[in-house]
């Protein structure tokens, strides 16, 4: 069986489906195999989220707004909207995506420079949190697609995130360092340091 997609966590009726037909011996209906890129990655998927809408997102590409964004990396992360009717995605191309349960890509988030690893809404939904290898922290507002502050205290990959409340968090890193921060502010309003290894 070919390896699970996005759609998989969104919808996993697919998964039963996919099982069932590879069990007939039939070709799944969801999508297509193109070939390998040029870069020597492995053959990606495009996959048909809802036969319905006819929406269909190719391996190679996202759109919002006309304008192209790579997404030929593994998403590494993922969190519901408070309600249930948004997904949030990190990759490991840099970039987040706000995607909507009908599968259609709502927003594009990109201002880490290299993969997102870790994302978080607030409770309230208004901001989106997230950690990535380049060492940073963003929280985004979740209306514009816009980053809202960027926070470059580690010495290392952010590889985690969480809120706190609605404007402060906590990251932790490879750096063995753990910082809470608050929207507006310039330094941590706490560190804690002393862990030996890796904090995740």
């Amino acid at each position: 069986m070919e390896s699970l997609s996005l759609i998989d966590a969104v919808k996993p009726d697919v998964v039963a489906s996919r099982q069932q037909q590879t069990q007939n011996n039939q070709k799944p209906q969801v999508g297509k195999t193109e070939p390998p890129n040029s870069n020597g990655d492995q053959p990606m998927h495009s996959y048909r989220w809802e036969e319905e809408t006819g929406v269909e997102i190719p391996a190679s590409k996202s759109t919002k707004g006309g304008t192209e964004v790579p997404c030929n990396k593994d998403v590494t992360s993922l969190d519901w909207y408070c309600d249930g009717t948004l997904l949030a995605t990190g990759s490991y191309d840099g970039y987040a995506r706000i995607w909507t349960t009908a599968g259609r890509l709502a927003s594009t988030l990109g201002q880490h420079k290299g993969p997102t690893v870790a994302l978080k809404w607030n409770k309230n939904g208004n901001y989106i949190l997230s950690a990535g290898f380049d060492k940073t922290t963003i929280i985004w507002d979740a209306s514009t697609s816009q980053c809202t502050q960027q926070f470059a205290f580690h010495s290392a990959p952010a590889l985690d995130v969480d809120w706190q409340s609605n404007v402060s968090f906590a990251s932790c890193s490879t750096d063995q360092c753990i910082h809470v921060c608050k929207l507006g502010s310039d330094k941590p309003t706490k560190s804690f340091q002393g862990h030996t290894v890796t904090i995740f």
